[in-house]
C-alpha cells in the first residue's frame, strides 16, 4: 500500500503567498518618473527592450560594465519585479538609458528647482484637520497655504528677535 508523501516545505503556503502577491497591483510605468527616487522599474525596462528590439544579452552586457555577475536571467527577474521581488538599480538603468535611448532619460531626470524660495517646511495632518485648516486660511483672506506659512512664520521670528 502505497502511503501520499507530504508536499515539500513551503509548497503549501505557495498559495497564500501568490494571494499575497495579486492583492496589491504592480507599479505601473509613469514617463515622468524621477529616475532618482528607486521604486520599481520592470515595465520600464521591458518596454526599453522592445521599443528598440534589443535582446536580452545586449542589454545585460551593458549593465555589466556596471555590476559584473548581471546576466540575461536577472534582467528576466528585474522585468517582473512584483513576481521576484527583483529590481535593477538606478545605475543600472541609467546605463541602459544612456546606451540605447539618450531622449527618453532626459525627460525621465528629474528637471532643475528653479523656484526662488529653494528651502521648504512640511507636516502630515489628518484629512479633517487639514480641511480645516485650509478653510480656515482662506477664510482669513490668504489665497494659498504658501502665503499664510510665510506670514506666520515671519510672525514668529519677528516676536522671537523683540524678545530680551
Amino acid at each position: 500500500m502505497k502511503t501520499k508523501k507530504a508536499p515539500p516545505p513551503g509548497v503549501a503556503d505557495r498559495k497564500a503567498a501568490e494571494a499575497l502577491v495579486h492583492d496589491y497591483p504592480p507599479e505601473k510605468y509613469h514617463p515622468g518618473r524621477d529616475l532618482s527616487s528607486g521604486g520599481s522599474v520592470g515595465n520600464e525596462l521591458k518596454d526599453l527592450r522592445l521599443k528598440h528590439s534589443l535582446s536580452g544579452q545586449e542589454m545585460a552586457d551593458t549593465v555589466q560594465a556596471i555590476y559584473p555577475r548581471f546576466d540575461r536571467y536577472l534582467l528576466s527577474k528585474c522585468e517582473s519585479p512584483e513576481l521576484y521581488g527583483v529590481d535593477l538599480r538606478q545605475e543600472g538603468i541609467k546605463a541602459l538609458y544612456e546606451k540605447y535611448d539618450p531622449a527618453l532619460l532626459k525627460k525621465l531626470e528629474k528637471p532643475k528647482d528653479y523656484h526662488r524660495l529653494t528651502c521648504s517646511i512640511r507636516c502630515r495632518l489628518e484629512t479633517d484637520v487639514y480641511r480645516m485648516l485650509i478653510a480656515q486660511i482662506h477664510m482669513d483672506g490668504f489665497d494659498t497655504v504658501q502665503a499664510w506659512l510665510t506670514d506666520h512664520v515671519l510672525a514668529y521670528i519677528n516676536a522671537r528677535s523683540d524678545d530680551p
